[in-house]
């Protein structure tokens, strides 16, 4: 058995340090030149960890990571919060959500894989189904054989594409299947570099997480503490019509800084749920950082 993983994010290198510690042989193909250390914060809950005690990477996901035990909703202008207790979670679950940010997550895992075994750079343009497998040809003019392909490539996955012609071709396309996918808006994400001391009341042994509605403009922030002085934040803005879904779509937007567009301009004033503005987060998160990306 052969896999070949189409997507080096956080779901596809996953699967590859499972089949790592399967000793099933794999490759990665991921179209990025390189990792991009982009996104915000990752809610990891009690269900979910016995996947990071099996890899053996628990203990290090708790000190990378902060226990959530309760979330703030607050609305501008302001009024009564909403306070939701997630303190029922290690009761029940003998264990609690953790938070930790996007890149911080990714490394671990990262860890686990062999670096000859993610090929950067290597966009599939076409799979062919053999009697004796697959094949994944690259733009780069490359060919990988296999007995299977997983698609890992996100909401607007290659594999996922290549697939639905296929079974469009034979009349075999379920209807709902044909039509693009749902977005529902646009979030813009990112992780400060270590707040000066003071600039907010962010605690040591559990994670702060508030948001906050706006009533008199189309934006939801949300802002995580993390352990070593920084925030993880994001806005959202949903997709105010269908046409405006289905642009949103076509534009098939990739992670990266270059996506971020004049939508921190637009919320710098909004105040931040932590304190501060919204305006103050984005001075103090790298750029190069920055992402704004597409909620199905």
């Amino acid at each position: 058995m052969h896999v070949l993983i189409v997507g080096a994010g956080i779901g596809g290198i996953t699967l590859a340090a499972l089949l790592e510690q399967a000793r099933v042989p794999y490759v990665v193909l991921e179209r990025s030149p390189d990792v991009r250390p982009v996104g915000s914060a990752i809610s990891i809950p009690p269900t979910v960890a016995p996947l990071f005690k099996q890899l053996g990477v628990y203990d290090e996901l708790l000190r990378h990571s902060q226990p959530l035990h309760t979330a703030t909703n607050h609305t501008f202008p302001p009024s009564k919060p909403r306070v939701d207790d997630l303190t029922f979670m290690k009761q029940r679950y003998n264990d609690t959500i953790h938070i930790i940010t996007r890149q911080k997550l990714y490394n671990i895992l990262l860890n686990l894989v062999p670096k000859d075994k993610i090929h950067f750079g290597k966009s599939v343009q076409t799979i062919q189904h053999k009697p004796e497998g697959v094949i994944v040809h690259t733009t780069t003019n490359e060919s990988y054989y296999g007995d299977a392909v997983i698609g890992a490539d996100g909401s607007f996955s290659t594999v996922r594409e290549i697939m639905y012609k296929e079974l469009q071709a034979l009349g075999l396309l379920p209807k709902e299947d044909a039509a693009l996918p749902f977005v529902s808006g646009h979030c813009l994400v990112g992780v400060t570099s270590v707040l000066p001391k003071g600039a907010m009341v962010l605690p040591e042994d559990e994670c702060r997480y508030e948001t906050l509605t706006c009533k008199s403009q189309p934006f939801m922030t949300g802002c995580l503490s993390q352990p070593d002085g920084s925030v993880a934040w994001y806005a959202l803005q949903p997709a105010s019509s269908a046409k405006t879904r289905e642009e949103m779509c076509l534009r098939n937007v990739e992670w990266g800084a270059e996506t971020i567009g004049d939508m921190p301009d637009e919320i710098r004033s909004l105040p931040c749920p932590l304190g501060q503005t919204m305006g103050f987060l984005f001075d103090h998160t790298p750029k190069e950082t920055m992402s704004k990306v597409l909620i199905e």
